[in-house]
């Protein structure tokens, strides 16, 4: 599911969801915690200004030798969709790019068999007409 790319670019694969569904996607990048001159470690990371109502972190841990993200993410659109999240350090520290690829199946084109570390929690944007039938 995760693969690294050059330095500070990860692609994050999830394979095929529904559209206009909502996701938590749970997985872990490498990663290093800052350590400042002073020796004084700061919060494990600062998710970058991300003012994506798409895509965007809701929760994050420092791990043994990793950083575990959640995200929420809503299948807005059909067929490749890309969401970019970028994770740094401390404020003067260089992102880490997450680019989270998918397969986004429309309605009725079948449902997709979810991935570890991915669940669906919502639904949106169901018409009346369908919800009559």
């Amino acid at each position: 599911m995760i693969q690294p790319q050059r330095h500070g670019h990860i692609d994050a694969h999830l394979g095929f969801l529904q559209l206009n569904h909502r996701y938590h996607i749970e997985f872990s990048v490498p990663w290093n915690t800052c350590v400042h001159p002073e020796e004084k470690t700061i919060a494990p990371a600062i998710i970058a200004d991300n003012h994506n109502a798409n895509c965007h972190v809701v929760d994050f841990a420092q791990e043994k030798d990793g950083l575990r993200l959640k995200i929420e993410l809503l299948a807005y659109k059909e067929k490749i969709l890309k969401e970019d999240i970028e994770v740094m350090c401390c404020p003067s520290g260089t992102p880490l790019k997450i680019v989270l690829n998918a397969r986004v199946l429309a309605k009725d084109k079948g449902t997709p068999l979810l991935r570890n570390g991915i669940r669906s929690i919502a639904v949106e944007g169901i018409d009346e007409d369908e919800v009559s039938e």
